[in-house]
């Protein structure tokens, strides 16, 4: 999505660990020696832990491809399991090409394949990640499976890598035959201000780019949020690019990454207001904050454009305009959104001068209805309307007034072909319409078959109105879309999204219509391995 916008090959911060963008700052170069120190010397049972995101997995998985060549290697990435299903996926793993249904059938099978790969001089190595998930039980099988040896080596070395916990594990008593069993035992921890700052230039040289991307006053924001932990460091930059690249400039600034940070952070118990959320946000199972906060806000501004809205009926009424628009409106079938009436060639004649004060516009619709509240109704001839009160979709009919799907939003749209899904919004509304819903099923769709898609979320507002108004309603539908596609499973760090606000229109009521919507921009590319 971003790539060609700053001039990138390949994106630079996926959270997906990728042996080429390796970088080995002071403390990860000590690591690898130190693990691989321990699988030449077959020193048994190694241990590397670290917090979160610290980069464990990127160190085992250039262990593995360091000695692919000269080792037999096994990988679990999730240990908890019961034992014979362990014992199972390693004799998968190990290629021993049988499934044991007792543990002693498999002792006997796996002792003699580490002879013979000992006698091949080659490693057998077993690796197993996320190691703090491993119980008891399975800990004394793995102790068991360092047992196996010759008189002056070991013929199988075992690393265990996992988060803090697991070092608290190991340190309870049950557990102390374990614990005497390590011979080599390393603690990551998160990157320093010097290592951060290498680290992302690295990536980003690695993309492609040799250009400082990321202004020199955004360190320290990036290091107030990732504390040093590459994961994050990976979250927030690309993050910030992708915001960068809707904003349509080529540096980050610290402001980018504030405001990356603060979509990033997860909110407090007190933040996520869940009395505020819309009705229909909660039915789809989706407690999104971000719409939250936008109700409020939109509550809000509600409340002040009433009384303005009163302020301005009480001088109408009393300056006498209301009796003008009595009189006009008594000639008609009334109705509080939509009033029809015959077409007339001498409207002067008929005394509908318009002034000023009460200025109407009228629409000639003669094939289609107009939706007003989710009823449509015929309209043939003219519709006349104060001009306050603009008009919602319109939807195609027959000549007999039977509902058609609507001609703006009944295009279905080739999601990875046109890369862009466009979804309308009636005046002054950030409520979807039945068609919306559609396109927007059909989308999560495909984005739960495609989890390597990200989309952008724009919203639009018409030209009508206060820009501080509209700006919001933009950012509400966008916020909106992202709350139903979240409802739907859809990660939230694949969604961003912009409040544009007021689109050019062009002034035509056609335009305006076509105005009032969000654009859902799709990612389709693929980063190369």
């Amino acid at each position: 999505m971003y790539l060609s916008h700053y001039n990138l090959r390949a994106k630079p911060f996926q959270l997906s660990p990728d042996p080429k963008f390796l970088w080995l700052g002071d403390q990860h170069k000590e690591a690898l020696a130190a693990l691989e120190y321990g699988i030449r010397s077959t020193k048994g049972l190694i241990l590397l832990t670290g917090d979160v995101g610290t980069g464990k997995t990127t160190l085992v998985n250039a262990i593995i491809n360091r000695w692919n060549l000269d080792s037999v290697i096994a990988s679990v990435s999730d240990p908890q399991m019961e034992i014979m299903d362990f014992y199972n996926f390693l004799a998968h793993s190990f290629r021993m090409d049988r499934r044991f249904e007792s543990k002693g059938d498999f002792l006997v099978k796996f002792s003699h394949l580490v002879f013979n790969i000992y006698k091949q001089n080659k490693r057998l190595l077993l690796i197993i990640d996320e190691a703090q998930r491993l119980n008891h039980e399975l800990l004394e099988e793995i102790r068991h499976l360092s047992n196996i040896e010759t008189q002056n080596t070991k013929l199988l070395t075992i690393i265990l890598a996992g988060q803090n916990e697991l070092n608290s594990i190991l340190r309870q008593d049950i557990n102390r035959a374990v614990r005497q069993r390590i011979s080599i035992n390393y603690y990551l921890k998160p990157l320093s201000k010097n290592d951060t700052r290498e680290y992302i230039r690295h990536r980003l040289n690695i993309a492609g780019t040799e250009k400082k991307i990321f202004k020199a006053d955004t360190l320290p924001a990036v290091m107030s949020f990732s504390k040093g932990y590459p994961r994050l460091i990976n979250s927030i930059c690309d993050q910030a690019l992708l915001t960068g690249y809707v904003k349509g400039v080529r540096q980050i600034d610290a402001k980018i990454i504030r405001e990356c940070a603060e979509e990033l952070r997860l909110p407090t118990e007190e933040e996520q207001v869940p009395s505020k959320i819309p009705k229909w946000v909660a039915k789809r199972g989706t407690n999104n904050i971000a719409v939250a906060r936008q109700d409020i806000k939109r509550s809000f501004a509600y409340v002040v454009l009433s009384v303005l809205l009163l302020l301005l009926f009480g001088y109408f009424f009393y300056s006498g305009g209301h009796i003008t628009i009595l009189n006009k409106w008594s000639q008609t079938k009334t109705d509080p959104h939509m009033v029809k009436v015959e077409k007339s060639k001498n409207t002067q004649a008929q005394g509908t001068e318009k002034s000023a004060d009460t200025e109407i516009y009228e629409t000639k619709l003669r094939n289609s209805p107009i939706e007003q509240g989710g009823k449509a109704e015929s309209a043939l001839g003219y519709v006349r309307r104060p001009i306050a009160v603009a008009e919602n979709v319109i939807a195609s009919s027959s000549r007999d007034g039977s509902r058609r799907t609507p001609v703006v939003e009944s295009k279905r749209f080739s999601f990875l072909q046109n890369r862009k899904v466009i979804i309308y919004f009636g005046f002054n509304s950030n409520q979807l319409s039945n068609v919306a819903l559609e396109n927007l099923e059909q989308l999560a769709a495909a984005l739960m078959q495609r989890p390597e898609i990200r989309i952008i979320i724009k919203g639009f507002t018409d030209q009508y109105g206060i820009y501080s108004y509209n700006k919001m309603l933009s950012e509400s539908r966008a916020n909106i879309v992202k709350g139903y596609l979240i409802g739907k499973s859809i990660e939230p760090l694949r969604i961003k999204t912009l409040g544009i606000g007021p689109a050019e229109s062009g002034g035509t009521n056609t335009a305006a219509r076509l105005a009032r919507r969000v654009e859902i921009e799709l990612d389709t590319t693929t980063q190369e391995r």
